[in-house]
Order: C-alpha cells, then structure tokens, then sequence
C-alpha cells in the first residue's frame, strides 16, 4: 500500500480594519508542507527521483533518499489607504 495523505498548505486571514484611524489592515498565516500521514518510512513519499519512463517522482516507486520539501511558515500583513 503506497497511499498517503499529505496537508500540503493552510490559510488563514484576519480583518482587523482601521488602526488608529489609518487604513484597511488584514493580517494572514500561510503553512506548506505541514504535515504527512502515511506508512512509508522514508523522509517522503513523494521524494523519488524524477527520470524514467513515467517522469514522476510519485508514480516511479523508486526512493531517492532526498530530503523532504521544506515546512515553511509565512506571516502576512497587508492594508489599503
């Protein structure tokens, strides 16, 4: 059995509004590659090598032993005037 499931991003956003009178404020998360359930034990199960007849890490059942794509968090803060 070779499924998984991964939660590849979250989002999320705030509208705060006016501070201080200045404005239209909006803050925001972003997550990649937050988490992964399966019962393969490598690093990930979409990290094989890419070559081959069907050019697809996931679809050649071949583990490269690479590292996993990085998790990655990002604040966001954004406003109008």
């Amino acid at each position: 059995d070779a499924s998984y499931v991964k939660l590849r991003e979250l989002s999320a956003s705030y509208h705060v509004g006016a501070v201080g009178g200045n404005g239209d404020w909006k803050i925001g998360f972003v997550g990649r590659n937050l988490k992964t359930w399966a019962k393969f034990h490598g690093f990930d199960p979409e990290g094989g090598t890419g070559s081959g007849p069907l050019n697809s890490a996931t679809l050649s059942g071949v583990s490269s032993y690479s590292y996993p794509k990085m998790r990655t968090y990002t604040v966001q803060l954004s406003t109008s005037f």
